[in-house]
């Protein structure tokens, strides 16, 4: 199931590649629909989200894989020192989504070397590193870097995620 965060015109063309595979949902149907939630948004953006969240992430793994950029009205993106001075993305997911069980991982890595075309031929894998203060949601986490190919290494607890 996925969803997108204000229309689905830049998700569509996925949802299409997967066919059979995916679903397009809303933002609180994806959340119902999932036992572990890949989260990924822009973080001016992190009010709304989890607004329409709601309550359908209670128990669940939550996988965050987000910076704290700011966006400006030209669309240049910046760092949130104030932000990330004294918390973290994961952190204060943890806190509006107390109930979640809050892992953050896949945050390290650009985007096109978690593809495995990136590093099939190397006879190194990357490592991915994961934070978590929930023991099952670290193993969910493993498990999904380990089905991607890459090494998982557990970093320690998400106040780590700073």
């Amino acid at each position: 199931m996925l969803a997108k965060d204000r229309g689905d015109r830049k998700i569509a063309p996925l949802v299409a590649e997967l066919g059979e595979r995916a679903r397009l949902g809303t933002i609180r149907y994806a959340a119902d629909f999932s036992d572990v939630a890949f989260v990924s948004f822009y973080w001016t953006r992190v009010e709304a989200v989890v607004g329409a969240i709601g309550d359908g992430l209670e128990g669940k793994v939550v996988i965050e894989t987000m910076n704290p950029l700011g966006v400006t009205s030209e669309f240049v993106h910046f760092h949130d020192h104030d932000f990330r001075h004294n918390n973290s993305t994961a952190k204060y997911l943890e806190e509006r989504l107390p109930k979640a069980r809050v892992v953050k991982t896949f945050n390290r890595l650009a985007a096109p070397l978690l593809e495995a075309a990136a590093w099939m031929e190397s006879p190194v894998r990357p490592s991915v590193f994961y934070v978590t203060d929930a023991f099952e949601g670290g193993q969910v986490a493993r498990q999904l870097i380990e089905d991607a190919g890459l090494v998982p290494v557990n970093a320690g607890p998400l106040k780590g995620a700073r």
